[in-house]
Parts: structure tokens; sequence; C-alpha cells
């Protein structure tokens, strides 16, 4: 997973799931 400023960490909290770097993808 790609991490952007964090934002993909904030989201593992809420749904640890690798799709979430699909819209995590924005800065």
């Amino acid at each position: 997973v790609a991490r952007r400023g964090g934002g993909e960490v904030v989201a593992s909290r809420r749904q640890p799931s690798p799709a979430v770097a699909s819209w995590d993808v924005s800065p």
C-alpha cells in the first residue's frame, strides 16, 4: 500500500484492506 500523507494509515484503522490504497492515491 502506498502512503499518501499518512492517509493510508488512517484508512487502515477503519477498514484494513489492500483496496484502501485504490482511493488513497489522492494527495
